[in-house]
Protein backbone atom coordinates (compact mmCIF):
# COMPACT_ATOMS: atom_id res chain seq x y z
CA UNK A 1 0.00 0.00 0.00
CA UNK A 2 1.10 3.79 -1.10
CA UNK A 3 1.13 5.81 1.94
CA UNK A 4 -1.18 8.57 1.28
CA UNK A 5 1.82 11.29 0.95
CA UNK A 6 3.55 10.19 -2.00
CA UNK A 7 0.41 8.66 -3.70
CA UNK A 8 -0.96 12.24 -3.97
CA UNK A 9 2.49 13.46 -5.25
CA UNK A 10 2.58 10.64 -7.94
CA UNK A 11 -0.97 12.00 -8.63
CA UNK A 12 -0.25 15.35 -8.77
CA UNK A 13 3.15 15.03 -11.25
CA UNK A 14 0.79 12.97 -13.37
CA UNK A 15 -1.38 15.62 -14.04
CA UNK A 16 -2.31 14.40 -17.85
CA UNK A 17 -1.40 11.43 -17.29
CA UNK A 18 -2.31 9.40 -20.52
CA UNK A 19 0.02 11.96 -22.23
CA UNK A 20 2.95 12.19 -19.79
CA UNK A 21 2.52 7.89 -19.48
CA UNK A 22 3.07 7.93 -23.38
CA UNK A 23 5.83 10.22 -23.60
CA UNK A 24 7.59 8.34 -20.54
CA UNK A 25 6.73 4.88 -22.41
CA UNK A 26 8.26 6.44 -25.65
CA UNK A 27 11.46 7.25 -24.12
CA UNK A 28 12.02 4.35 -22.12
CA UNK A 29 11.39 1.85 -25.56
CA UNK A 30 13.95 4.50 -27.17
CA UNK A 31 16.33 3.12 -24.71
CA UNK A 32 15.69 -0.40 -24.71
CA UNK A 33 16.86 0.04 -29.00
CA UNK A 34 19.83 1.21 -28.02
CA UNK A 35 20.50 -1.21 -25.64
CA UNK A 36 19.15 -4.06 -27.30
CA UNK A 37 21.37 -2.76 -30.45
CA UNK A 38 24.94 -2.11 -27.99
CA UNK A 39 24.34 -5.92 -26.54
CA UNK A 40 23.99 -7.37 -29.88
CA UNK A 41 27.08 -5.23 -30.71
CA UNK A 42 29.21 -6.50 -27.96
CA UNK A 43 27.94 -9.64 -28.32
CA UNK A 44 28.96 -10.21 -31.83
CA UNK A 45 32.14 -8.73 -30.58
CA UNK A 46 33.27 -10.85 -28.08
CA UNK A 47 32.33 -13.58 -30.56
CA UNK A 48 34.66 -11.97 -33.31
CA UNK A 49 37.44 -12.16 -30.68
CA UNK A 50 36.44 -15.82 -29.46
CA UNK A 51 36.99 -17.49 -32.84
CA UNK A 52 40.05 -15.32 -33.27
CA UNK A 53 41.38 -16.75 -30.20
CA UNK A 54 40.17 -20.64 -31.15
CA UNK A 55 41.82 -19.91 -34.58
CA UNK A 56 45.33 -19.45 -32.90
CA UNK A 57 44.42 -23.43 -31.03
CA UNK A 58 44.71 -21.58 -27.98
CA UNK A 59 43.67 -24.16 -25.29
CA UNK A 60 40.50 -23.12 -23.71
CA UNK A 61 42.23 -22.70 -20.10
CA UNK A 62 44.11 -20.30 -21.77
CA UNK A 63 44.77 -16.80 -20.08
CA UNK A 64 43.06 -14.77 -22.81
CA UNK A 65 39.70 -16.96 -22.80
CA UNK A 66 39.42 -16.21 -19.25
CA UNK A 67 40.29 -12.63 -19.40
CA UNK A 68 37.69 -12.56 -22.72
CA UNK A 69 34.94 -13.90 -20.00
CA UNK A 70 35.87 -12.18 -16.95
CA UNK A 71 35.90 -9.00 -19.20
CA UNK A 72 32.35 -9.85 -21.12
CA UNK A 73 30.39 -10.19 -17.65
CA UNK A 74 32.12 -6.75 -16.39
CA UNK A 75 31.19 -5.53 -19.50
CA UNK A 76 27.73 -6.44 -19.90
CA UNK A 77 27.04 -5.57 -16.14
CA UNK A 78 28.30 -1.78 -17.04
CA UNK A 79 26.11 -1.18 -19.93
CA UNK A 80 23.00 -3.04 -17.57
CA UNK A 81 23.77 -0.17 -14.93
CA UNK A 82 24.22 2.59 -17.66
CA UNK A 83 20.70 1.45 -19.52
CA UNK A 84 19.31 1.57 -15.66
CA UNK A 85 20.72 4.83 -14.78
CA UNK A 86 19.79 6.24 -18.10
CA UNK A 87 16.34 4.79 -17.76
CA UNK A 88 16.20 6.68 -13.95
CA UNK A 89 16.86 9.76 -15.33
CA UNK A 90 15.22 10.04 -18.50
CA UNK A 91 11.91 9.01 -16.48
CA UNK A 92 12.60 12.11 -14.12
CA UNK A 93 13.71 14.50 -16.60
CA UNK A 94 10.47 13.27 -18.88
CA UNK A 95 7.87 13.82 -15.67
CA UNK A 96 9.38 17.00 -15.17
CA UNK A 97 9.54 18.65 -18.64
CA UNK A 98 6.26 17.48 -19.25
CA UNK A 99 4.76 18.61 -16.08
CA UNK A 100 5.93 21.67 -16.94
CA UNK A 101 4.71 21.50 -20.39
CA UNK A 102 0.98 19.82 -19.52
CA UNK A 103 0.34 21.81 -16.27
CA UNK A 104 -0.44 24.99 -17.72
CA UNK A 105 -2.87 23.50 -20.35
CA UNK A 106 -4.70 21.55 -17.45
CA UNK A 107 -4.72 24.55 -15.19
CA UNK A 108 -6.41 26.63 -18.76
CA UNK A 109 -8.78 23.68 -18.77
CA UNK A 110 -9.91 24.23 -15.49
CA UNK A 111 -9.62 27.92 -15.19
CA UNK A 112 -12.42 27.73 -18.17
CA UNK A 113 -14.19 25.42 -16.74
CA UNK A 114 -14.76 27.15 -13.83
CA UNK A 115 -15.56 30.56 -15.77
CA UNK A 116 -18.52 28.51 -17.62
CA UNK A 117 -19.71 27.06 -14.06
CA UNK A 118 -19.76 31.28 -12.44
CA UNK A 119 -19.91 33.54 -15.20
CA UNK A 120 -21.01 36.17 -12.86
CA UNK A 121 -18.50 35.88 -10.00
CA UNK A 122 -15.52 38.41 -10.91
CA UNK A 123 -12.94 36.80 -13.24
CA UNK A 124 -9.86 36.27 -11.83
CA UNK A 125 -6.68 36.15 -13.88
CA UNK A 126 -5.38 33.11 -15.25
CA UNK A 127 -1.57 32.08 -13.61
CA UNK A 128 0.90 29.56 -14.15
CA UNK A 129 3.60 28.47 -12.23
CA UNK A 130 7.24 30.43 -12.84
CA UNK A 131 8.32 26.80 -13.95
CA UNK A 132 6.01 25.93 -16.64
CA UNK A 133 6.45 26.62 -20.24
CA UNK A 134 4.07 28.63 -21.99
CA UNK A 135 4.55 30.84 -18.84
CA UNK A 136 2.87 33.82 -21.42
CA UNK A 137 0.04 32.01 -22.64
CA UNK A 138 -1.72 32.95 -19.51
CA UNK A 139 -1.11 37.18 -20.38
CA UNK A 140 -2.34 36.46 -23.92
CA UNK A 141 -5.62 34.46 -22.45
CA UNK A 142 -6.03 37.43 -19.69
CA UNK A 143 -6.05 39.86 -22.56
CA UNK A 144 -8.21 38.48 -24.85
CA UNK A 145 -10.48 37.59 -21.95
CA UNK A 146 -10.38 41.91 -21.44
CA UNK A 147 -11.45 42.56 -24.93
CA UNK A 148 -13.95 40.44 -25.22
CA UNK A 149 -15.25 41.63 -21.88
CA UNK A 150 -14.71 45.04 -23.12
CA UNK A 151 -16.68 44.33 -26.35
CA UNK A 152 -19.54 42.29 -24.71
CA UNK A 153 -19.95 45.27 -22.81
CA UNK A 154 -19.83 47.79 -24.98
CA UNK A 155 -22.84 45.28 -26.97
CA UNK A 156 -24.66 45.95 -24.06
CA UNK A 157 -24.89 49.40 -24.01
Amino acid sequence: MVPAPIKRRVIHILCYPKFQLMILANTVFSLGIVYSFTLISLRDSFRTLRSNGEALALPHEHAYFKIFEMNYDKIQSAVGLGFLAGVTVAVIGTLILCHAMVGPLVRMGQYFEDLEKKPESPRRALNFRKGDFLYDLAQSVNRGLCIVEKKSTLDRK
